[in-house]
């Protein structure tokens, strides 16, 4: 292995700066001294300057800190990248290493177009660039759910399933074996970051993404809140058709029992837990390789389902592993979280020998109540991201 403090360091471009994942480690790299530039799309009438801007006061991050990235405006999907001749010719002489978080990590069929032109396509236009350019190093985010396994133990390799989930995995398999195969021939050295299920902040909960794990529970959320209106302030019919009452004063009975399989279990990291581990990861120079940033223990879904139990104040949610007949909650739940349920039935252990021995002690992964309950607070103060547009 190669320290990097050994080394003098060079341009990191950084592709889906403004994403979730994106946005953190740059922040993060930039406040270790990186000369970062960051490749943004215009959004909503947003430049990408002031997209980062957005992003960087949501996050607290200061001028200082925010002006050792520099932003172009560009698009992965595009040929150089949507930047023009010159900017990608310029970017190819000065660029040492490529982190790339831009993706797209909808489950809905309806979107796989989309997102196989981003984390496919997008990616082959980018790896043109690492070729063409003075890159000695790749780095790929990917997700641990690449294996079409759902259980037993997934090991830091690559896979090549028959089938997957949804195209978001299909997808970042795919990318995998394309930066796999292009750095090999090229000579880049190439780090594969497989992701767990990544939550907000794990001091505040700060977060501006609310999909994936967030989903289900903002769900289970809107019903709450719904049934409770419906006692409080209307007549109560509804409600009581579906079984749902006030069992004692503001706890609410609400029946709806989610199927899942035996030992099933959610790999949930916070976000700045994954940050912090990827650039522990890059400091070393390691000289390639695939590496799990997950939790070493999944947190039980009895246990997820007593958080929620918990924090919402509610009795009647419960868990099977039978095929139980649905009822109107279930129905409802069911529909709203479709493209997330095969994660129910999730019993999948990553194994992850590669990172653990780089792992630092005081980097803590544990998915406690505590935890919960912060994510939880931040995403309805921020009404599930609602009052965040960047």
């Amino acid at each position: 292995m190669i320290n990097r403090q050994e080394e003098e360091k060079g341009l990191l471009f950084i592709t889906g700066a403004s994403g979730f994942l994106g946005s953190h480690l740059a922040i993060e790299l930039a406040k270790r001294g990186y000369s970062i530039v960051g490749l943004i799309r215009p959004l909503n009438g947003l430049s990408g300057e002031e997209r980062l801007r957005r992003i960087g006061r949501l996050l607290e991050a200061d001028f200082r800190i925010l002006s050792r990235i520099s932003v172009v405006e560009g698009d992965m999907t595009l040929p150089e990248l949507g930047l023009g001749k010159d900017l990608y010719h310029e970017l190819s002489r000065s660029v040492t290493e490529i982190i790339n978080c831009a993706a797209d990590t909808s489950f809905a069929k309806k979107k796989r177009e989309v997102v196989e032109r981003i984390n496919v396509y997008g990616l082959e236009n980018l790896l043109k660039m690492a070729t063409k350019s003075k890159c000695s190093f790749f780095h790929q985010i990917s997700t641990a759910y690449v294996s079409e396994k759902t259980s037993g133990i997934c090991k830091e390799e690559l896979t090549s399933p028959k089938k997957f989930t949804n195209a978001y995995e299909e997808t970042k398999c795919r990318a995998e074996h394309l930066s796999t195969n292009v750095c090999h021939k090229a000579g880049i050295r190439l780090n594969i970051y497989r992701a767990g299920i990544v939550c907000g902040e794990s001091r505040k909960g700060r977060t501006f993404r609310f999909n994936g794990f967030y989903y289900p529970l903002k769900s289970i959320h809107r019903l709450v809140e719904s049934f409770r209106t419906n006692l409080l302030e209307k007549d109560g019919e509804k409600a009581r058709k579906m079984g749902v009452r006030f069992v004692e004063e503001n706890r609410l009975m609400l029946p709806l029992t989610i199927r899942v399989t035996e030992n099933a279990g959610i790999n949930v990291i916070p976000v700045d837990y994954f940050s912090r581990m990827l650039i522990k990861i890059m400091d070393v120079g390691n000289q390639g390789g695939i590496f799990h940033i997950t939790q070493e223990k999944n947190c039980p879904l009895k246990d997820l389902i007593e958080y929620t139990r918990k924090y919402f104040h509610i009795e009647g949610l419960n868990i099977t592993l039978d095929g139980s007949p649905e009822g109107p909650i279930e129905r409802i739940f069911n529909l709203y979280n479709e493209p997330y349920l095969p994660y129910l039935q999730d019993s999948r252990v990553f194994s992850s020998e590669n990172t653990m021995q780089l792992r630092d002690e005081k980097l803590d992964d544990r998915f406690t109540y505590e935890r919960f309950k912060i994510c939880m607070d931040y995403a309805i103060k921020a009404d599930w991201g609602k009052t965040f547009k960047g």
